[in-house]
């Protein structure tokens, strides 16, 4: 959020507000002003690791919703749910505890096109889902 205030007289009140977005109300504001995670330990390079492949079957959940995770998996494998923000310039934020799963997780090929390098998973089945909590812009708990 960015408030210029120029020759404002109200300035110092807007200032102050701006410091703290959790105390305007504004949830999402609120939620990317707390500290980040280290892209070191969440962003991943390339296709990441072929041991490990997933992805969640939605890009974005409200609070209460559902996601469900198609994971394939060589060997046992833990779970980081990350939201992506501002947060202080590192770009996430953990949410969730870790979820480790001991259960491999085979799934069919991906139906792929070489000229396009277009991949399509959309037929692995869910291995895990996460409910996110209905009341806050944060966090989301593990069930199988």
């Amino acid at each position: 959020m960015v408030i210029l205030a120029g020759l404002n007289p109200f300035a110092s009140s807007v200032a102050s507000a701006a410091t703290d977005p959790c105390s305007v109300g504004t949830p999402v504001a609120c939620e990317n002003s707390k500290p980040g995670t280290s892209p070191s330990e969440w962003d991943i390079q390339g296709s990441g690791d072929d041991a490990i492949q997933g992805f969640a079957t939605t890009t974005s959940v409200q609070p209460g919703q559902t996601v469900q995770f198609k994971i394939k998996a060589s060997a046992s494998y833990t779970v980081d749910v990350y939201r992506l923000g501002y947060y202080q310039g590192l770009g996430a934020r953990r949410q969730a505890p870790t979820w480790t799963v001991s259960n491999p997780a085979a799934q069919p090929a991906c139906v792929s096109d070489t000229s396009t390098q277009n991949y399509d998973c959309g037929t692995w089945g869910s291995r895990r889902s996460g409910r996110c909590r209905a009341t806050r812009y944060q966090g989301c708990t593990s069930s199988s």
